[in-house]
């Protein structure tokens, strides 16, 4: 087993090899590397869990939700400006990341919109940032048939969509 610690070098090396990345990314290093990556996206193959979700503490929820809220949407928004215009924001991410070219960063826009990382699944009806009860359950039902969730255990205490309920920036 290799430990690769992000690097792509292994992988190069041996055909034999797969490599665990994000879509916006490895794949643009293992083609500059000669090579054209097979990308097999974990959703595409029955994994329900969000990619990203904001956790914060009850104590937190319960005292500054409003403040969640207007992050979420303030989030949800600057998703949408981004897609519409990646210029701005890309200026600030070169600024913050000298080491990511534009090459790079043209590279993960597209592969955002190829693979509707942003605004796939239920964003088209729902909004940027959406998340559902369905999946929530569904990512804890994935996560109890791999053994991996204790069944008894009331998993829906661990998640509200309080904070995101009222946010629906349409892409």
């Amino acid at each position: 087993m290799y430990r690769c610690a992000f690097s792509v070098a292994p992988f190069l090396a041996d055909p034999r090899l797969s490599q665990q990345g994000f879509a916006t990314s490895e794949p643009f290093s293992i083609e500059k590397g000669g090579v054209k990556p097979v990308v097999f996206l974990l959703a595409d193959l029955g994994y329900p869990p969000y990619s990203e979700a904001l956790v914060v503490t009850r104590q937190t929820l319960e005292k500054r939700s409003d403040a969640l809220r207007r992050f979420i949407q303030a989030s949800a928004e600057g998703w949408k400006s981004y897609l519409a215009n990646p210029a701005p924001g890309n200026g600030l991410i070169r600024k913050a990341n000298p080491e990511m070219g534009q090459d790079l960063l043209a590279f993960g826009l597209a592969r955002m919109n190829d693979y509707a990382i942003v605004t796939g699944s239920d964003t088209q009806s729902r909004g940027l940032l959406t998340m559902t009860d369905a999946r929530w359950r569904s990512t804890v039902d994935f996560l109890r048939t791999a053994g991996l969730a204790k069944s008894g255990v009331d998993y829906a205490k661990g998640w509200t969509l309080s904070v995101v309920d009222g946010v629906k920036v349409l892409p």
